[in-house]
């Protein structure tokens, strides 16, 4: 049997699906930055954009960076992001010593989870010009004892107190020290380790760096 024909003289109701919510997309871009090689004492600076693609306006409450040498410049929160704009932030990346650093830009943006962009560079050491760099070597004989490592330490007066400066025991008999300023005296001697036993001091050697 057909369907019957609506009764034209009674009561309908129609029901119209609701509208769909606005919301807001909010994107960074590029997501990772790689500063490459800053020579320590210098800056790189990168901008990253910040984009609402969707339909509702957002907001960023707080950005933070971590990682050694990164900051982001200074900028006032909370920041606005309206429905198909965007805005940009300058990272920079200063090392303040040589190697690698890595890090991370946070964005808390409002109801939606924060974003983050991945950071790395590397911090490069260099020699000021006009001014040539200056190295101490240094070589001993080895030990009569059965030892395996040794210690190398130093100080700007005779018979001390001395500093270590070889960051752990060495097995070889030379040490070079480049952190020596021209114009200054330094004073070293050598310790012996035998197993976790180490010797008493050397006798004194004494190197004067030229100047400059």
């Amino acid at each position: 049997m057909p369907p019957q024909a609506p009764n034209a003289g009674g009561s309908q109701t129609a029901t119209i699906p609701p509208a769909s919510q606005p919301i807001a997309q909010i994107a960074a871009s590029p997501v990772a930055v790689n500063f490459g090689q800053v020579q320590v004492g210098a800056s790189n600076t990168q901008t990253i954009v910040v984009s609402n693609s969707g339909t509702a306006d957002a907001t960023i409450n707080s950005a933070s960076s971590n990682g050694a040498g990164f900051r982001l410049a200074d900028t006032a929160f909370p920041l606005a992001v309206n429905a198909g704009r965007s805005l940009t932030l300058q990272l920079t990346f200063a090392p303040s010593s040589a190697g690698s650093a890595t890090g991370a830009l946070t964005l808390s943006v409002s109801s939606q989870p924060s974003l983050s962009v991945a950071l790395a560079g590397s911090g490069v050491a260099t020699v000021s010009s006009g001014t040539p760099a200056h190295e101490v070597a240094l070589s001993w004989n080895a030990s009569t004892s059965l030892v395996d490592r040794y210690l190398v330490y130093r100080n700007t007066q005779p018979g001390g107190p001395y500093a270590r400066i070889n960051t752990s025991p060495a097995a070889v008999t030379w040490y070079s020290d480049t952190n020596v300023s021209g114009g200054q005296t330094y004073y070293y001697v050598v310790t012996a380790i035998a197993a976790t036993v180490e010797s008493a001091y050397s006798n004194e050697t004494v190197a004067a760096v030229p100047s400059p």
